[in-house]
């Protein structure tokens, strides 16, 4: 089987924890825990030969007006809050991170503006250079209908990720997220970019932020992946909805058979010698597929900003399930069995 492109497939690092919502009334009908979960998690577009790339992502004039905004003072950066890693309750109370504004100083500081003071008493400016953010860190709300088969995303806060070069260790680039930008509800929303994809996983790998490098998971809290993996797959191997092959431009639709062996699903027949009576034989061989392997989700989007505030609004096109597993020859793949078009 084909395996994924690293250009298409973003590890990301999430945090991921369940928001107790007493008032919500859809909480028995979500499959990811409770009423919903709160995903904090990074992206990069500039280069796709790194881990958490995004593809289909047209952010200049959205990033240039953003921060011209933030300077300018029409709208007001927060500090960014990492919370949860690597040892820490992976837990935050504000999943918007707007607790705490920042000042003009401190926001240009976080871009990469200094003043340094020469050998010869001069002072030397280190202007802001806006191309260098080049990603971004969503904190979102997650809510996935099983019943009626809806996925909504409500992005509550984005923060740009700033991409620069070290300067005591030339070529050593590293990533930062700087200050957060609450997403509220806005009523002036344009494209930011149609068909975005990229995948989240829903697996913890500890301790995987390390020293500003956004590109694994932290961990996660407040998704039940087994649910979730349960619901995609039974879906479609009842037929209930439709599967698509994730390689196939022109949207081929992929039967049982076709998804169980993209799953992993073998019947092999296997040539053996008996060890009683020396006769060759053949031996069914089956190795059935596994859940297991089912580690993330993969997405395609739908993105919409506010001209106002910038709050950014997704808009889940399809979903499919991300499988990592072992190939015969011992590397480890990646790939999308199928996926599933949520109006379709």
């Amino acid at each position: 089987m084909k395996t994924i492109n690293v250009v298409l497939v973003i590890f990301v690092f999430l945090i991921v924890v369940s928001c107790n919502n007493k008032n919500d009334q859809g909480a028995s009908s979500n499959a990811l825990l409770f009423d919903k979960a709160c995903v904090k998690y990074a992206v990069r577009w500039d280069n796709n030969s790194v881990p958490n790339y995004i593809d289909g992502l047209n952010n200049s004039a959205y990033t240039e007006q953003m921060l011209d905004s933030v300077l300018s003072e029409k709208i007001k950066a927060f500090e960014f809050y990492m919370a949860g890693f690597p040892k820490d309750s992976l837990t935050f109370t504000d999943a918007d991170n707007t607790e705490n504004p920042i000042t003009l100083k401190e926001a240009k500081r976080q871009l990469g503006e200094k003043f340094d003071t020469m050998p010869d008493k001069t002072i030397e400016k280190t202007e802001i250079n806006k191309k260098e953010i080049k990603g971004f860190v969503f904190n979102e709300y997650w809510n996935f209908d099983g019943k009626k088969f809806i996925m909504t995303k409500t992005v509550s806060s984005v923060t740009p990720i700033r991409v620069y070069e070290v300067p005591a260790v030339p070529g050593n680039m590293l990533q930062s997220p700087v200050f957060a930008i609450s997403c509220k509800e806005g009523k002036n929303y344009t494209e930011l970019g149609k068909n975005i994809k990229y995948s989240v996983s829903l697996v913890n790998t500890p301790d995987s932020y390390n020293h500003g490098e956004l590109t694994s998971p932290i961990g996660v809290e407040g998704i039940n992946k087994g649910r979730l993996m349960w619901i995609l797959l039974n879906n479609v191997l009842t037929g209930k909805k439709k599967a698509y092959d994730f390689f196939s431009q022109d949207k081929k639709q992929l039967s049982a058979a076709e998804i169980k062996y993209n799953l992993g699903y073998r019947i092999d027949s296997v040539q053996t010698t008996n060890p009683k009576t020396g006769n060759e034989e053949t031996v069914v061989d089956t190795i059935n597929y596994s859940r297991f392997e089912l580690t993330g989700l993969y997405f395609i989007e739908d993105w919409y900003y506010d001209k106002d505030n910038f709050a950014i609004k997704k808009e889940v096109v399809a979903i499919g399930p991300m499988r990592e597993y072992t190939t015969v020859a011992g590397t480890p793949a990646k790939t999308v069995p199928f996926l599933i078009y949520l109006k379709d």
